[in-house]
């Protein structure tokens, strides 16, 4: 078999190109650009992929677009994409202690929240897992409360 015939190589060769655009101190705005523009199209069918990349920057307008698709998704690929971002930006420490509160509260928010994915509950489990001390009060009370419950 032929080096280029090798399932996954020509998508790893583009994967690779991607890293190194998002990576470059002048082509990193445009790329970041490009993949929040693929992620906010509802009729993408890479909503994941599109928004996942960005976790390879730590880059405010990357952070900004992964914590939007958090806030208000173009659909539950973009969704689920954002969340495996933050899995890696939080192992990095990418986020300003309020963007570190929002997520909290976004992952919080998902762990009873039957619509979801076991998938999604699972990232969100991790993600509260990496959080730095000191996460906001309303987030820390609502963890020490039982699953299901939702009172004070």
């Amino acid at each position: 078999m032929k080096y280029q015939q090798w399932p996954g190589v020509a998508w790893l060769h583009r994967f690779g190109a991607l890293v190194r655009l998002l990576s470059h101190p002048v082509a990193q705005q445009s790329a970041i650009a490009a993949r929040a523009s693929i992620g906010a199209d509802r009729t993408n069918q890479v909503g994941i992929e599109a928004i996942c990349a960005l976790d390879v920057t730590g880059n405010r307008d990357a952070r900004h677009h992964v914590l939007g698709q958090l806030a208000g998704p173009t659909s539950d690929q973009t969704f689920y994409g954002a969340l495996l971002a933050c899995v890696r930006k939080v192992a990095r420490g990418d986020f300003t202690a309020e963007q570190f509160g929002f997520l909290a509260s976004v992952a919080v928010g998902l762990l009873d929240d039957p619509v979801r994915h076991d998938d999604a509950r699972t990232l969100a489990a991790s993600l509260l897992r990496q959080m730095p001390a000191g996460l906001p009060g309303a987030v820390a009370a609502r963890l020490r409360r039982p699953p299901g419950t939702t009172g004070c």
